[in-house]
């Protein structure tokens, strides 16, 4: 299974330490660093990539607006 990246941006700390906390609690792979702007928190976690595309919500499309 392909594994990439995923960026939590500018993030406070007490956001960042519960987002690591909660990855930490699934066993996933987390990197948490400090933003070029010095005043927030970036959380990098290492997820598994879907093989399939994402599908499209079809809540509010009726025929009648085609």
């Amino acid at each position: 299974m392909k594994m990439s990246w995923f960026h939590h941006t500018y993030l406070t700390e007490d956001q960042a330490h519960e987002l690591v906390a909660r990855y930490a609690a699934k066993h996933v792979r987390t990197e948490k660093s400090l933003s070029p702007d010095y005043k927030s928190w970036t959380v990098s976690a290492l997820l598994p990539e879907g093989t399939n595309q994402p599908r499209i919500s079809r809540t509010f499309q009726q025929k009648i607006w085609h």
